[in-house]
């Protein structure tokens, strides 16, 4: 319903997606404002006798699809790496043409766009651009946020936090101690990103870290 749809749209989703059915069992269809990961397919303008429909079937398999009053969301499946889709029209039967946002995000989007024309012409699409693949360390970080979080909702102090995910001995310091204390301070932090994260932050983890990928880009 309308309602659902609201708060589809505010958690940055296509459609309402239960949190306790793990992604690989359901996976989670974004917003495509959010994720530069996802591929604008529309019709093409007039004029372009020469270009080609969206051949789906050298698409498949597909992991999701769902079709919305904008269109139809698609995720498909590559070893290189998930390709994201939204149909904004029909485009089996009418030449297609890609739209690209003029945004902060349009390096991630040429790239994603890049990998889908790879796939669709028979080669191997390639990984997704560094910007938007987590680092080890910001693996590392985000496993040891969304734990604290666990512990922070169940009713855990910060000094239990603190003792099973950072260090032991943050059950022995002196309370008096532990007020300053430099383990309670980054207890604190974790767990201020934590829910910062939970309130909507998690959003800017689809639009990765562009500064990221600059390091990395080839000369």
């Amino acid at each position: 319903d309308a309602g659902m749809a609201r708060l589809a749209r505010q958690w940055g989703l296509i459609f309402p997606h239960a949190p306790e059915t793990p992604a690989w069992e359901s996976p989670a269809l974004w917003q495509p404002e959010h994720s530069p990961a996802v591929v604008v397919v529309a019709q093409a303008p007039e004029g372009f006798p020469t270009a080609h429909p969206i051949d789906l079937d050298a698409l498949l398999p597909v992991v999701a699809s769902v079709d919305t009053d904008d269109g139809r969301h698609l995720l498909i499946d590559d070893p290189d790496g998930h390709h994201r889709l939204w149909l904004v029209e029909d485009v089996h039967a009418h030449s297609s043409a890609f739209l690209i946002p003029f945004d902060g995000d349009f390096g991630a989007r040429l790239h994603s766009l890049h990998r889908l024309h790879r796939r669709l012409t028979g080669k191997r699409a390639g990984p997704p651009p560094r910007s938007l693949q987590l680092s080890p360390l910001q693996r590392t970080r985000l496993s040891l946020q969304v734990r604290a979080l666990d512990g922070e909702q169940a009713g855990a102090s910060r000094r239990e936090i603190a003792s099973v995910l950072l260090d032991p001995s943050a059950r022995t310091i002196p309370a008096i101690e532990w007020k300053n204390a430099a383990l309670r301070k980054k207890v604190n932090r974790i767990v201020a990103s934590a829910i910062a994260l939970m309130n909507g932050g998690y959003l800017t983890l689809l639009r990765g870290d562009p500064a990221r990928a600059k390091r990395f880009r080839r000369r």
